[in-house]
């Protein structure tokens, strides 16, 4: 059992203790004048704050794409009512600044909501999966294709587009599952006019208890997602193509004013599309109907007001969820 242990501790500390004290010894290892003027000199060199900035805003950047794949969809639901429902924000202040009687927005229980949400949901996918792959493919074919002449739109069709193939079919069915084993959007949202095959299977099983049918319907949908992962591995064998990918991604700065106004529109539309939901969710919690501000939500989250026995205060949940989550950990260490 020492020996299982000796092995990944030496594999540490060759890999990465050892670099590490490597990297201290020259950086701390010359006196203190030469130290400060070294760290002087990259903090004047203007190629440092360039490289920092851009480390900065793509760190950012990625991090809330993806967001929307790791929020729980009885968030996302909950959260797109907030800004776009009935009494949503944008209906109240639209209301107010237009003079209207009725909200403007009529967007519950439609399909068009249901799609809204699963886009945000899920456009996270898309955008790591095939950028990712995108920002490691090398740049030698396109640029022989630009040597032969080829504009950049025939390059992008002819060259990037079928490299990218692979990339594009993965998050396309990932996608599509997702979308298609669908469970809490369409419980929250969907209402009684719309039900995916996990919904129905919930209705027949909670609601009816008609076990057959839910069962039933449990052999379609595996029948179904067999089918699209049989499809999706015979076309990744079909689409698949020998790269030599680069080990680390290649970032290029914008070069004119046509391309820093894309990459700034499609900036603002992605803090504005994955923020706004989220932050109307916050100012709803502290807000009454009227838009008066209030903290009755939280002084009620310990409290059961309906004296129901199928409702759970939220404190309880919460503790219910972390002891959960605190035993499957420690389950699952050994």
């Amino acid at each position: 059992q020492a020996a299982l242990y000796a092995l990944p501790i030496l594999f540490l500390t060759i890999f990465y203790l050892y670099p590490l004290l490597a990297i201290l010894r020259v950086s701390f290892g010359a006196s203190l004048t030469e130290a400060i003027e070294q760290a002087s000199a990259a903090l004047r060199a203007p190629g440092f704050w360039r490289v920092l900035w851009f480390t900065t805003w793509q760190a950012t950047v990625s991090t809330l794409l993806t967001v929307p794949f790791v929020m729980p969809t009885v968030v996302v639901a909950p959260a797109f009512l907030a800004l776009i429902g009935r009494n949503g924000l944008l209906n109240v202040w639209l209301q107010r600044l237009l003079h209207l009687d009725a909200p403007p927005i009529q967007l519950e229980q439609t399909i068009w909501l249901i799609l809204l949400v699963h886009v945000f949901y899920n456009v996270a996918i898309v955008i790591r999966t095939v950028g990712g792959f995108w920002s490691t493919l090398p740049p030698t074919l396109a640029e022989a294709a630009a040597a032969l002449g080829a504009s950049p739109q025939r390059r992008f069709w002819t060259v990037t587009a079928p490299l990218l193939a692979p990339s594009l079919v993965a998050a396309s069915l990932l996608v599509f599952l997702f979308c298609f084993t669908s469970f809490g959007v369409i419980l929250i949202l969907g209402g009684l006019r719309f039900a995916t095959l996990e919904v129905e299977i919930y209705r027949q099983a909670v609601s009816y208890f008609n076990l057959p049918m839910a069962a039933f319907l449990s052999i379609v949908q595996l029948f179904f997602t067999f089918t699209v992962m049989a499809l999706y591995t015979r076309v990744q064998a079909r689409l698949s193509r020998t790269l030599r990918l680069r080990r680390r991604a290649f970032a290029r700065r914008p070069a004119s004013w046509r391309q820093w106004a894309v990459v700034g529109l499609a900036l603002a539309a992605t803090f504005i599309g994955v923020l706004s939901p989220l932050v109307a969710l916050a100012v709803r919690s502290f807000t009454l109907g009227d838009g008066g501000p209030t903290l009755i939500y939280y002084q009620a989250l310990g409290e059961n007001l309906r004296q129901s026995a199928f409702f759970a205060p939220p404190i309880t949940a919460v503790r219910n969820s972390l002891v959960y989550a605190l035993a499957t950990l420690a389950i699952s260490l050994p």
